[in-house]
């Protein structure tokens, strides 16, 4: 969500940055997917999916297109609710 806001203040033009603001940290956006997975083969389905929903959240948040409500809908056994 952070990012997003960012990316909307750029695309509004309240601030000006020199280069594209983008996530890189690969691992923030497959924890869920890893623990999800947990090795099994029968999680495997389940584990793309989160994989590719933050993926196409962080797409959008670095376009500042993210929907401020957006709640990832899978998520690992132990993750927290919300939109962090």
């Amino acid at each position: 969500m952070h990012l997003n806001q960012m990316n909307r203040m750029v695309h509004q033009g309240k601030v000006q940055v020199a280069w594209p603001l983008r996530f890189s940290y690969s691992r923030a956006i497959q924890n869920d997917a890893m623990e999800i997975w947990a090795g099994k083969p029968e999680n495997v389905a389940l584990a793309q999916e989160a994989l590719l929903e933050r993926a196409r959240a962080n797409a959008f948040a670095g376009r500042g297109a993210l929907n401020p409500n957006f709640y990832f809908g899978i998520q690992a056994p132990n993750a927290s609710k919300g939109t962090e």
